[in-house]
């Protein structure tokens, strides 16, 4: 019987032995590649075993964060309602588990279930929210408000998951303040741009994961249709 590993630590090390067998790719024109999917995570080979058979140790920083967030996420639980609890589970670290799937089931019928799904726009309202409280409430100069939010927000995305939407427009704001730091006047798209091609020197084969070909063609789109938009959005009134 398959064992399931709930304590599994971020950065541990760990000897295993079984046996390593090539995915299986399409056998049929139009058929799921498995063998393609892996490669684009590269990921090339598929390591079958037991429990007996694996035996983990050691630690890494991250695992303590990770931690962390689920100490934070207990004491959310213990002093929010069930109902609250579940939509900041979602919202704010990427947790749907706790909301119910008829819930879930509506957002999908009503296409609405990207705003279950953080994204850059979760991460913009973050931005802009401890922008004014560091910058306008607390009186602390530009320079260092963002020198700040340098160092929270990948935490931040650590603790809302790591998905990739989060990754991209955490470093899209981080590469927006080193060029602010550094005088640096790049356009948003610049910005966009030499985010992505950090993301293909990190990682060539993400250029064929369509969550990373709809994130950035979303955004591109949006961005040089800002004028567009912006027309069509006045006219309405």
């Amino acid at each position: 019987k398959e064992q399931e590993y709930k304590d599994f630590h971020y950065g541990q090390s760990c000897t295993v032995q079984g046996q390593l067998q090539v995915p299986n790719g399409a056998r049929n024109p139009g058929n799921f590649d498995y063998q393609s999917y892996l490669k684009g995570q590269s990921i090339y080979t598929v390591l079958y075993t037991s429990s007996e058979n694996l035996h983990c140790e050691g630690d890494h920083i991250l695992a303590k964060m990770y931690l962390l967030r689920n100490i934070w996420l207990k004491k959310l639980d213990s002093v929010l309602e069930d109902h609250s609890f579940s939509w900041v589970q979602a919202i704010i670290f990427g947790d749907r588990d706790y909301l119910s799937d008829e819930m879930i089931e509506d957002f999908n019928e009503w296409n609405l279930s990207h705003l279950l799904a953080i994204s850059g726009l979760h991460v913009g309202l973050i931005v802009g929210l401890l922008y004014l409280f560091l910058n306008r409430l607390l009186h602390i100069s530009n320079e260092k408000t963002k020198i700040i939010l340098m160092i929270i927000l990948p935490i931040y995305a650590i603790f809302a998951g790591s998905a990739p939407p989060v990754i991209r427009a955490v470093t899209m704001t981080e590469v927006l303040f080193f060029a602010s730091l550094i005088r640096k006047k790049w356009s948003v798209a610049d910005v966009l741009s030499y985010t992505a091609l950090l993301f293909i020197l990190i990682q060539p084969t993400i250029v064929e994961q369509l969550s990373f070909q709809f994130s950035f063609l979303v955004t591109y789109t949006i961005i040089l249709s800002k004028n567009i938009l912006m027309r069509v959005g006045t006219s309405w009134f």
